[in-house]
């Protein structure tokens, strides 16, 4: 799984999830810890109001929220690394499946 700081909601639930399941590797940056369940509701003016309602646990009780998922491999970004690979993320992500 590819992540960064721009992850958030389900895709930090997806990629959690698979991560504790070790079903997935996760490379890139800690995703932004934004995934608690809400309900939205119609306001009789029209607006809608989305309130909380559940909060997301991994097995060991951690909270996503504020926290998000940290990646088994942080791939730091800079534009050096840019210049010297396409994706450097993907390629950390390709170096590891290519390991024999």
């Amino acid at each position: 799984m590819l992540v960064d700081e721009s992850t958030m909601s389900a895709g930090e639930v997806f990629s959690a999830g698979l991560q504790d399941l070790q079903r997935a590797r996760v490379f890139g940056a800690s995703t932004s810890g934004l995934s608690l369940t809400a309900n939205m509701s119609q306001l009789p003016n029209g607006d809608v109001f989305s309130h909380v309602v559940g909060d997301i646990l991994r097995p060991s009780g951690t909270s996503l929220e504020g926290v998000g998922v940290t990646p088994d491999e942080v791939v730091e970004l800079d534009r050096k690394k840019f210049l010297q690979e396409d994706d450097p993320v993907l390629a950390a992500a390709v170096r590891w499946v290519s390991k024999p």
